[in-house]
């Protein structure tokens, strides 16, 4: 996990806000589902502009159960992964561009809750 610094996560937000990344946050109850973590934040964005796009660049952050889950921790870890290249590729920017933000959440909070 990186340190938190104020003044970079103001220049993350604004980058991402910039490049079009978008940031989900889910803290999971601890008897709702067992897992390794107790929270998680994923951020994706197309790879490139245009439709011809088939590629989502997707951060993960993940919360361990000994730390407290802090939506802003998370976005901050997962928002300097994405621009530190420590992201993934998964041919889904055709369905984010089909059905949208919150289904295309949906679909990676999916692949990465065990």
């Amino acid at each position: 996990m990186k340190n938190f610094y104020k003044e970079d996560y103001k220049l993350l937000r604004d980058i991402a806000k910039d490049t079009g990344t978008v940031l989900a946050t889910y803290k999971f109850e601890k008897d709702s589902v067992v897992v390794e973590y107790n929270g998680l934040t994923i951020a994706f964005r197309p790879m490139t502009n245009g439709p011809d796009c088939r590629m989502l660049a997707v951060s993960v952050s993940y919360c361990a159960k000994k730390d407290k889950f802090k939506k802003k921790i998370g976005k901050y870890n997962a928002l300097y992964k994405m621009e530190a290249g420590e992201f993934v590729q998964v041919p889904l920017a055709e369905f984010y561009r089909e059905y949208g933000v919150e289904e295309t959440k949906a679909v990676l909070s999916n692949s990465f809750v065990l």
